[in-house]
């Protein structure tokens, strides 16, 4: 593990316009010519295309923010890895990195202060929040920082959802948060840097947060069966405002027990990049019935690299046996852009109904 203070490799944006689009992260949102250290940016929400968030082109959130980086893989579904790949293009920080060397950025803690409209905030894209080598302390200020941005809905996935279990379930943890949000609040609240908003001030913030964190949402990653065993039951035994699946890559059947399961959302999606695997769909079908019947919202996200077939006289395209001459599909390599999320002709892009107001958030924070 490093921190951001190792890093010897400046990182410069530079002709922007010659930086390459990815679908998954959504680098390029201004179309300018800079050449500047990113770390001396103004963090401010003008600029989320070049900074932190880079307006995601994930389809269920609005942005990205990483704290942290770099990953270790520990299921089917980490083969492919997304992260890693770009990783692999060697700018900025991983330019004499690997990817499995976990990075800790205290100066990214401060940026969605800076984001100014209410949105969606996709915690640690590039990396995995529970992961072992990220210690209960540096995940303590995330938490703090989120619980001092209640117009924001934070969402953080984890394949680690033993470790989220343990750390979430301490009996210290609010308080210990509490503490990190009301030293921050001392430290900046008159910054103007950190565009800390009027109301954080020593006077009214007491240290005390509401618990769960309402604008928290907490979600498990699982590819298959074997994954959804391991880490649905962890995530239903940790207090969350929202509990979230996300089936992709998704790599097999699932049964994801909804009726005997508080879940409150469904994601569900086949992988892309250049070794894609691709996803069958009755899988992608199956997830979405049990969610009808269960009234859970469901967000079909892609079928990404592959497309699935409709008509067996497919001349010269790809088919593959899913171990089973039943599940035998056709299959065109159309990339995830034209292979589109169409399930039996439907857009699925359900979300979960939790967005408080300001009023509720003001209850919940300060009596």
């Amino acid at each position: 593990m490093v921190t951001e203070n190792d890093l010897t490799d400046k990182v410069i944006a530079k002709d922007v316009l010659g930086w390459e689009y990815d679908p998954d992260i959504g680098w390029l949102t201004r179309a300018n010519t800079v050449e500047h250290y990113l770390p001396n940016f103004q963090t401010d929400g003008r600029w989320t295309g070049l900074l932190w968030s880079i307006a995601s082109g994930i389809e269920w959130t609005d942005h990205t923010w990483n704290p942290v980086t770099g990953c270790t893989k520990i299921s089917a579904g980490c083969k492919n890895c997304y992260a890693e790949t770009l990783s692999k293009r060697k700018f900025g920080e991983w330019k004499n990195r690997s990817f499995s060397e976990i990075i800790l950025k205290y100066s990214k803690l401060k940026e969605p202060f800076s984001l100014r409209n209410p949105s969606k905030i996709f915690v640690n894209s590039m990396s995995d929040l529970f992961h072992e080598n990220v210690p209960d302390s540096f995940i303590d200020k995330i938490f703090g920082v989120m619980a001092l941005n209640p117009k924001h809905t934070f969402q953080i996935l984890t394949k680690r959802s033993d470790r989220m279990l343990k750390y979430l379930t301490n009996v210290d943890r609010a308080s210990d948060i509490g503490d990190i949000a009301y030293s921050y609040v001392e430290d900046n609240w008159q910054s103007k840097s950190i565009k800390m908003p009027f109301e954080w001030t020593t006077d009214r913030w007491k240290g005390s947060v509401a618990w769960p964190l309402p604008n928290v949402w907490l979600g498990v990653s699982v590819e298959d069966q074997k994954t959804a065993d391991e880490r649905i039951p962890d995530l239903v035994r940790i207090p969350a405002a929202i509990r979230f699946l996300s089936c992709e890559p998704l790599l097999g059947n699932i049964d994801l027990e909804l009726d005997n399961y508080y879940i409150h959302w469904v994601i569900a999606g086949g992988e892309s990049g250049p070794n894609a695997r691709p996803v069958h769909p009755s899988y992608v079908e199956t997830i979405r019935d049990q969610c009808v019947g269960a009234n859970v919202p469901f967000f079909f996200k892609q079928w990404g690299e592959w497309y699935p077939y409709q008509d067996e006289i497919t001349y010269g395209k790809q088919a593959y046996n899913f171990g089973d001459e039943f599940l035998k599909k056709f299959y065109y390599k159309l990339g995830k852009k034209k292979s589109g999320a169409l399930l039996d002709g439907v857009q699925w892009k359900q979300f979960p109904n939790s967005l408080l107001t300001h009023d509720e958030i003001d209850v919940l924070l300060y009596n």
